[in-house]
This record gives structure tokens, sequence and C-alpha cells, in this order.
């Protein structure tokens, strides 16, 4: 539920940000009813966050390899 879902990102975090280079998480809205329709909670930060997090990927990548 939404309720949970800052208490849920955190954990995640918490958990698993440590163990790997980026860690992005897209939020969106969806439902558990056929067609199973699907929205962006943001659509333009997702995309902002998204395409920064691959372009640090990439300066990593060249510098280790």
């Amino acid at each position: 539920p939404k309720q949970e879902a800052d208490q849920v990102k955190q954990d995640i975090e918490n958990r698993v940000k440590s163990k790997f280079d980026e860690l992005v998480l897209l939020r969106f809205r969806a439902t558990n009813k056929r067609p199973y329709s699907f929205s962006w909670v943001d659509e333009p930060h997702s995309e902002k966050e998204y395409g920064a997090a691959l372009v640090r990927i990439s300066i990593a990548y060249e510098s280790r390899f």
C-alpha cells in the first residue's frame, strides 16, 4: 500500500545500496486488475534520474576498463 512506500524505499536503500554502484528506484502506480494499467509517479524526474545513473555508470566503466 501507498502508506508503506516510504518505509519500503528506506529498507531497500539500507539493505542493497552499498552492494551496487547505482540504485535507481522507479516510482510508478499500477493496478492489480486487467489490463494492469501503469503510470509513472513523476515521469520527467524518473527519466532524469535514470539518465544520470547511466552517465555515472558509463564514466565508472570507462575509468575501470
